[in-house]
């Protein structure tokens, strides 16, 4: 039984914990950390608090939406040889870090609708419904206004770096935007720009809908792709149009969960974030919001890839340098859809209204779909992926909550990560390979075979009976010497019979 409260203030000791602090005056609730609980006789007692760190906004112009590439021409490929060595990067200085503190400020539960916790982790979860930030119940109210908060203070950060700029215009999965797949130039200061959509999502052909939040409006969100040694700035964009808060965890970066501390915004704000690639493969981005809302979130579709390039490329396992002509992003997704009494599937107004009934299957962990790219046949039949014979094509699997196994009906990998880390050699002539929860694979093959080839998830029921599959159709010659039709199909009587005549008996048990 949920305690009433009046007011939820999330607070982080000074051992690094998040906890949930009810306000004096009504029945405390125990406090929890992320991953257990403490002890239950310890109580609230008030503490100094501090706000997270967020870095420094910098204003970046939007610039215009550009058309997804097809990719139907090959990249070119920009390969560095053994002897070319990676650029070393400029010896940098930072000045320390120093945070700005300021006390929070109790709110009366009449107004927790507009100002919810930063931070809610723990077993012990506020409904969505009171985490909404403009509810259409109180829309009349008018906008919310959110307090600034103060950013990490660290010296000119831009003068510190002293790096080239490149912004990176995203498209949809399964395509990656251009890059260069190995570069002889110093490292850069790449810019990307993730805006944050909640909205009805269609995820089959009989039309069942989920409450989907997304990065970019699709599911996955985008890919990013940047080289070892860049430098990644983020800006995060949380619609006053949306109702919950999100941030974003990057599996590539190193400290404060990813970069989740430091950029939980609420609808209406935006945030900065930088960070370096210091880890060459594949990696999973998304949204860890705290508590039951980072599955939920997950779930509705809050992830996406990174990958890190080493400067110099890809390379064999003797390091001789590999290339790919094509590359495709491929993100497996499960869904959970309450049905109602009559056996279909539920719709709902709004996501807190989907809430209680999706996290109670959830807890089941049997899903009704489990998808490539956000909905069954995404990556079929007419939306195959197209490819060449003697094309070498990169696919990049990442799974973010659920363990899996991926085979090329008709094909193999010629060279996999299954990892999805470039600092580790490659596996050769590869059958099927896993991707586990929280990460990405990678595998190169060159198509020898003209036809359509099945990538499934090799549990059959997830790939054929839930939608967990995709096409690749790939065009070229035939060649006999891999595979040879010997004998066109015929009944098996007439097959009998040549063979008596040729041998001189018969199936049937009489001479021929």
């Amino acid at each position: 039984m949920v305690c009433s409260i009046s007011c939820i203030v999330v607070n982080r000791l000074s051992e690094n914990r998040i906890v949930l602090r009810a306000s004096s005056g009504v029945s405390p609730i125990a406090r929890r950390t992320w991953l257990g609980s403490t002890r239950p006789e310890e109580q609230a007692a008030p503490v100094e608090t501090a706000t997270l760190p967020v870095p420094r906004p910098r204003p970046i112009q939007q610039p215009p939406k550009s058309a997804a590439a097809a990719q139907s021409n090959p990249l070119t490929p920009a390969v560095a040889y053994n002897s070319e060595q990676a650029v070393r990067q400029p010896p940098m200085t930072h000045q320390h870090e120093q945070y700005s503190q300021q006390q929070p400020i109790p709110r009366p539960r009449e107004q927790a609708n507009q100002q919810m916790p930063k931070f809610l982790l723990g077993p012990t979860m506020v409904s969505p419904d009171e985490q909404l930030i403009q509810p259409t119940r109180i829309a009349a109210a008018g906008p919310t206004t959110i307090a600034a908060r103060a950013a990490v203070s660290n010296g000119d950060l831009d003068a510190d770096l002293r790096l080239p700029r490149k912004q990176i215009q995203l498209v949809a999965p399964p395509y990656v935007h251009a890059h260069e797949q190995a570069t002889r130039e110093g490292p850069k200061i790449i810019e990307v720009r993730l805006v944050v959509e909640e909205k009805d999502m269609v995820i089959d052909d009989a039309g069942t809908k989920i409450k989907a939040m997304t990065f970019n409006g699709t599911i996955p969100a985008p890919a990013i792709i940047v080289h070892e040694g860049d430098y990644v700035e983020t800006t995060l964009v949380n619609p006053s149009t949306n109702s919950m808060q999100h941030n974003i965890d990057f599996h590539s970066a190193t400290g404060g969960l990813g970069g989740g501390d430091l950029t939980l915004i609420s609808p209406g704000e935006q945030t900065v974030l930088r960070w370096k690639a210091t880890r060459p493969g594949a990696y999973v981005y998304h949204c860890i919001p705290g508590g039951s809302m980072i599955p939920w979130h997950i779930m509705a579709g809050m992830s996406g890839l990174i990958m890190v390039l080493p400067r110099d490329g890809l390379k064999d396992r003797e390091g001789r340098p590999l290339h790919y002509d094509r590359i495709y992003d491929i993100g497996e997704q499960a869904f959970y859809v309450p049905r109602g009494k009559d056996g279909k599937f539920k719709t709902y107004a709004s996501h807190a209204d989907a809430f209680s009934d999706t996290m109670e299957l959830m807890h089941g962990l049997v899903p009704t779909h489990v998808v490539y790219n956000g909905r069954v046949g995404a990556l079929t039949g007419k939306n195959a992926l197209p490819a060449k014979v003697g094309e070498n094509v990169l696919i990049v699997h990442t799974s973010t909550d659920r363990d899996t196994r991926v085979h090329i009906v008709g094909g193999h990998g010629d060279y996999l990560w299954e990892m999805g880390k470039f600092n580790n050699r490659p596996t050769v002539d590869a059958e099927s390979w896993f991707v586990r929860a929280g990460s990405a694979s990678v595998v190169l093959y060159t198509f020898l075979e003209p036809g359509v080839y099945v990538y499934i998830n090799h549990n059959m029921i997830e790939g054929v009976e839930l939608g967990a599959s995709a096409h690749f159709k790939v065009q070229g010659p035939w060649n006999n010497d891999l595979m040879a039709q010997v004998r066109a199909p015929e009944p098996i009587r007439a097959a009998g019979k040549a063979l008596g005549e040729q041998y001189g008996f018969s199936i049937t048990g009489r001479n021929p």
